[in-house]
């Protein structure tokens, strides 16, 4: 599944020739739920970045409003 979305990824990033030039990798930034009280799973980690960009969510998640 991972493969598919950097594939995907990459074509939206341009040409990989130069990207990896410009890059010394590619990968995932993982952020682990370390919080029991919020209701997720403890094992499920949340992917916040992808190849050096930030997912941004325009619409915040109801869990996290009622949590806060």
């Amino acid at each position: 599944m991972f493969n598919a979305l950097n594939r995907y990824l990459s074509r939206l990033d341009g040409d990989p020739r130069q990207q990896q030039k410009e890059s010394q990798g590619f990968g995932f930034q993982v952020l682990r739920n370390t919080n029991l009280e919020l209701g997720i799973e403890p094992w499920f980690d949340f992917i916040i970045g992808i190849n050096g960009r930030m997912i941004v969510r325009r619409k915040p998640l109801e869990i996290l409003k009622d949590a806060s």
